[in-house]
C-alpha cells in the first residue's frame, strides 16, 4: 500500500478510483456526482456528475491522505518557495545593508 495525496475536502469520499493522470473521488453515497482530481496537472480539479452512478470496484489498494508531504508537485513547490525566498529576503536585505550600513 502506498500513500497518495487527494485534497483534504475529498478525503472522506464514499469512492475514490484511480486512473492514469487523474483520480475520481465520489462526493454523494449515489456515486452520482464525483469530482476528477488531475493530479499530474497541479490537481486541478473538475466537477462532474453522472446519470447511472459508478458500478466498478472502488480503490482500495492505496492509502489516500491529504498530507501535503505526499503530493506529486511537492518538489517544484519547494524550488519556488526557495528562489521566492532570495528576492523577497536577501536581495532586499543586500541593498538596505549597502544604503545604510556604514564600512569599518
Amino acid at each position: 500500500m502506498s500513500k497518495v495525496y487527494i485534497p483534504s475536502d475529498y478525503i472522506d469520499s464514499p469512492c475514490i478510483i484511480q486512473n492514469n493522470g487523474y483520480m475520481r473521488a465520489y462526493t454523494n453515497n449515489s456515486l452520482t456526482e464525483y469530482v476528477d482530481i488531475y493530479y499530474e496537472n497541479n490537481y486541478a480539479l473538475k466537477n462532474g456528475q453522472s446519470n447511472y452512478g459508478y458500478t466498478g470496484v472502488c480503490d482500495t489498494i492505496n492509502e489516500y491522505t491529504d498530507d501535503f508531504y505526499y503530493r506529486n508537485d511537492f518538489d517544484s513547490i519547494l524550488i519556488g518557495f526557495s528562489i521566492l525566498s532570495i528576492f523577497i529576503v536577501f536581495i532586499p536585505l543586500k541593498i538596505v545593508s549597502k544604503l545604510f550600513m556604514k564600512r569599518w
